[in-house]
C-alpha cells in the first residue's frame, strides 16, 4: 500500500515539473513606435508580442524603463501601470485582460511627457516575471522609425 502511494506522488511531482511553463528569452519580444509628438507630450504604442509555445494569461509582469514620464491615465483597462521610481515601471493585466495565445501580440498605445525625439526615448532594460520568481530578459526591442 506504501508503495503503491509512493509512486502516485513521484508520477504527479513528475507530471507537475514536466508541466512548468519555462520560458526563456527567445520567447517574447516588444516593439514600440511613436505615434505623434504633440506639444509638451507625446503618443507611442508598445507591443509585445508572444512567440512561445504557451498562452500568456494573467500571471505574468513586465518591467521595464523609460526615461520619459508614462501619463497613467492613458493606460488602457486591460493592464495595469505601476510607477516604481524614476523611470522603472511596472506592467501586469488586470481582470479584463485577454490571455495572449501562442503567436500573437498585445498592443497598446499612452501618452508620456515630453517630446520623443530619439531612440535613447524608447523602453530599455525590459523583462518578464513569471510565477515561482521565473525572469525572462527581452532581448529583443524593435524600435520604429522617426520622421
Amino acid at each position: 500500500m506504501l508503495r503503491n502511494w509512493f509512486s502516485l506522488m513521484l508520477i504527479a511531482v513528475w507530471f507537475m515539473v514536466g508541466c512548468e511553463f519555462s520560458p526563456d528569452e527567445n520567447d517574447f519580444y516588444l516593439s514600440w513606435n511613436v505615434d505623434r509628438n504633440m506639444d509638451g507630450r507625446f503618443e507611442s504604442t508598445l507591443t509585445f508580442h508572444n512567440e512561445s509555445e504557451q498562452t500568456l494569461a494573467g500571471d505574468w509582469k513586465l518591467w521595464f524603463n523609460l526615461m520619459r514620464m508614462i501619463d497613467v491615465g492613458t493606460i488602457p483597462s486591460e493592464v495595469e501601470l505601476t510607477h516604481i521610481n524614476g523611470s522603472f515601471y511596472k506592467l501586469e493585466p488586470a481582470d479584463e485582460f485577454t490571455p495572449l495565445e501562442p503567436g500573437e501580440a498585445y498592443r497598446f498605445s499612452f501618452e508620456s511627457l515630453g517630446p520623443a525625439i530619439l531612440e535613447s526615448d524608447a523602453p530599455v532594460g525590459a523583462y518578464f516575471e513569471f510565477p515561482g520568481e521565473n525572469i525572462v530578459p527581452v532581448s529583443r526591442i524593435e524600435v520604429g522609425e522617426f520622421e
